[in-house]
């Protein structure tokens, strides 16, 4: 492989033999050599060879200022991704992975994790991907030594959903639901939830669903108007959970322009109610 431009004297730009541009990474890979040099195959640590141009470009300009070993790390991390997750990544995962576990990591030796809102929700939504989030700590932790927090999981799940989702814009306008849905809950109870109590896990379950149903992606169990009769009584016993739901409807036809069916609110109304009886 020959170098077609040196970005640090651990990683270089080169040409493999099939005049493919990639990224080649290695203790001391570029030190004493220039542009056009053969670089020996036992020198290489990490080879990258993204299948567009326009992201082995981006990939190296985020490379030349990633340490060596955060680069290992996430090489390791998405190695293990494509083995536990049951479909292909966008090879554009390699752009935003570097970057954000390089980054956490400079702010973990600073004291300054981040906390994501939205972890129990990824944990209930995605099991998958979060448990490969949290495969991926423990990848950091054997290579490095240092344990980042579990937040770090829900955020690194995110990544490995956007890689591997058709719309990774559905996903985020899903997540954005649920949470603003948990927010109007707070609001209107002024409560803190208990994150760990099995009715607040069904609670978030029954809200992925929803948010299926809402972007299309699940149909409804019965046509809609067909539990007009539960909802009636439903709105009688349990007004307080009958006037919070038509608050999470008002918001979702205003915000995604879905109408909520009165079967949707018969559901809201009782996991509300048994999250509030817990």
């Amino acid at each position: 492989m020959k170098i077609n431009k040196i970005l640090n004297r651990n990683i270089v730009l080169a040409i493999d033999e099939r005049n493919r541009e990639c990224v080649l990474a290695g203790c001391g890979l570029a030190f004493g050599k220039k542009v056009g040099d053969e670089i020996e195959t036992t020198q290489i640590e990490r080879i990258f060879t993204p299948k567009g141009t326009d992201v082995a470009e981006k990939l190296s300009r985020i490379v030349e200022d990633i340490p060596l070993e955060h680069i290992k790390v996430v090489d390791e991390i998405i190695n293990m991704a494509k083995r536990e997750l049951p479909y292909e990544l966008d090879e554009k995962i390699y752009l935003t992975l570097m970057d954000h576990v390089s980054f956490a990591l400079r702010r973990h030796s600073e004291g300054m994790d981040l906390t994501s809102s939205l972890k129990w929700e990824m944990k209930q939504c995605y099991p998958r991907e979060y448990r490969a989030g949290l495969l991926a700590l423990d990848v950091v932790e054997k290579l490095l030594g240092t344990r980042l927090p579990e937040d770090e999981a829900a955020f690194i799940a995110f990544h490995f959903i956007s890689a591997g989702a058709a719309d990774s814009h559905e996903v985020q306008r899903r997540m954005e639901m649920i949470h603003n849905i948990l927010d109007i809950v707070r609001a209107y109870f002024k409560i803190d939830f208990d994150e760990e109590t099995l009715s607040y896990q069904r609670f978030i379950t029954h809200l992925n669903y929803f948010s299926r149903r809402v972007f299309g992606i699940a149909p409804l169990s019965k046509p809609p108007g067909g539990d007009d009769e539960l909802w009636y009584q439903l709105s009688v016993t349990l007004k307080k959970e009958s006037a919070c739901a038509q608050q999470i409807s008002a918001y979702v036809e205003k915000r995604f322009k879905h109408v909520v069916t009165r079967e949707e609110e018969s559901y809201l109304m009782v996991h509300l109610h048994s999250m509030l009886s817990a």
